[in-house]
């Protein structure tokens, strides 16, 4: 069983790809919700700037890059569908275009799960 914490680190962002980094901001997300759980506020905090890299790395790479972050909106943990939203949502808020999906829908998540 992997750490709790232990598998985030600092990589090169650089060097991964699109999927790779959708795949770091959904550990990410996940770690930080087992932080927020237990109550590891610095942790959390740490987990936060990291997802932020991971963010900033994505927007550098343009509109699809960004784009690629919808696939989280169906993920089974609710804080890394919240955090896809928020990164989403924000683009919006600046008039970007990855609010803009077409005919794509977004899938429902029940609640109860």
């Amino acid at each position: 069983m992997r750490p709790l914490f232990g598998a985030i680190k600092q990589i090169n962002l650089k060097a991964m790809t699109v999927d790779q980094l959708v795949d770091r901001f959904a550990e990410i997300g996940v770690a930080q919700d087992t932080a927020e759980l237990m109550g590891k506020i610095s942790k959390y905090n740490k987990l936060y700037r990291q997802m932020k890299d991971v963010d900033t790395e994505l927007r550098a790479r343009g509109e699809d890059a960004r784009r690629a972050l919808l696939r989280l909106y169906s993920h089974p943990n609710m804080q890394v569908r919240l955090q896809a939203a928020k990164k989403n949502a924000s683009r919006c808020a600046r008039g970007g275009s990855a609010c803009d999906r077409g005919n794509q829908e977004v899938p429902m998540v029940s609640s109860s799960a």
